[in-house]
């Protein structure tokens, strides 16, 4: 919407300074030319019509190179529109829900399935920090009206999940006091999936 405001502002500017532009050349034209009496050749009068042929040229030129530069950047955000509406109609969407007052399921109430699941608990003992006890774990996908058990809750001050939608946008949600809300931490992000990825890596060697 803004690109679309500014570019409705520049449209009378480019128009104000190719109107400043012709006037210019035809006032040139009447200042070398006025002292003339009006010729009764045809090959002059010819020349003459080039010229103005030529600045009617240029002038269309500017014209319909901003008309096709308006039609470009309006096409470029219809598609950006689209793909966002695309993208929020197959996103997915975790939320921690109690469960039998201990433990809690991990629901998708979002239209897409969540993938690269990872859960981590933040025990109450250590609220004031962001230690997770036990190391985060990687999940399996969740679909769209799904959920994942998650037994081990009990005692959890904090939960987080990590997950990603089709496309690799990667989302994080915390729950504290079955409050769920979708935060922006990539740092805190990143802590989750290295942890949860070298107790997966330590469980592989075990094996």
């Amino acid at each position: 919407m803004k690109n679309k405001k500014k570019d409705l502002e520049i449209g009378p500017i480019i128009l104000i300074i190719l109107g400043l532009g012709i006037l210019y050349l035809i006032v040139i034209f009447i200042y070398k030319f006025s002292g003339t009496k009006a010729s009764n050749s045809v090959e002059q009068w010819g020349q003459t019509g080039d010229y103005f042929s030529m600045v009617i040229n240029f002038a269309s030129a500017i014209v319909v190179s901003w008309l096709s530069w308006l039609v470009y950047n309006g096409q470029n955000q219809r598609d950006k529109w689209e793909k966002k509406l695309l993208r929020e109609e197959h996103m997915p969407y975790l939320v921690f829900i109690a469960h039998e007052g201990k433990t809690y399921h991990l629901i998708n109430v979002g239209k897409g399935a969540a993938h690269k699941v990872v859960i981590a608990k933040v025990p109450s003992e250590r609220k004031d920090t962001e230690e997770f006890d036990p190391p985060p774990y990687l999940s399996y996908s969740i679909p769209a009206g799904g959920y994942s058990d998650v037994h081990w809750a009990t005692g959890a001050w904090m939960l987080f999940a990590k997950y990603e939608d089709l496309e690799g946008a990667k989302y994080l949600v915390q729950c504290v006091g079955n409050i769920n809300e979708a935060i922006v931490n990539e740092s805190l992000m990143n802590k989750i999936e290295k942890e949860a990825k070298r107790k997966e890596d330590i469980r592989i060697k075990m094996l």
